[in-house]
């Protein structure tokens, strides 16, 4: 895969905006530049056509990420989230003034405001609080078992194994018919 390639099959918005900086291995940039982030916001269908973020609300979408990731980690080892983290996550969940859309492409419910980074920004927040603030949907959170993504599961009867079947799970299924055939 490609350390560009955007990743949009984690299970939620904001889990793919986490998934913008790959933390296994080496780790590396998805979204280098305001250009790079304008650019996601339309691939996730957050913006109509493309802007090009400011320095700030580029580098505000940068702490709305980690904040997400740290306080998504604090949720999984069972600890208490920094206070900091929460604030900047609500705040950025009151940005731009959103209000509840229908997309005339996609026919999917999105929360959109006039300001279209910011709006955004918003609706990734308002996506990482529906998870972090239910129980329900707290303990669909967890781990792929090869690259470490954070993800939302919604298979039955057991939590997701790996972010995709075709990425990861298809390379650990390869890697244990290779191991079964060595032995």
């Amino acid at each position: 895969m490609l350390q560009t390639e955007f990743r949009f099959y984690l299970g939620s918005l904001s889990l793919n905006f986490v998934a913008t900086y790959g933390r296994s291995g080496e780790p590396f940039e998805r979204i280098p530049s305001p250009q790079s982030f304008g650019k996601w916001l339309r691939s996730a269908d957050l913006i109509d056509s493309f802007v090009s973020p400011t320095a700030e609300q580029y580098a505000r979408a940068l702490r709305l990420r980690e904040a997400t990731y740290r306080i998504a980690v604090a949720v999984l080892e069972k600890t208490t989230p920094k206070r900091a983290d929460i604030a900047l996550l609500n705040e950025a969940a009151a940005l731009g003034a959103p209000a509840l859309r229908l997309n005339a492409r996609t026919l999917q419910t999105v929360y959109r405001s006039d300001e279209a980074v910011d709006g955004g920004l918003a609706q990734i927040a308002i996506d990482a609080i529906a998870i972090l603030g239910s129980a329900t949907e707290r303990r669909r959170l967890g781990w792929c078992d090869r690259c470490r993504a954070l993800l939302l599961s919604s298979a039955r009867g057991r939590t997701r194994r790996w972010c995709s079947m075709q990425i990861c799970g298809n390379r650990e299924k390869a890697k244990s018919l290779r191991e079964r055939q060595k032995a």
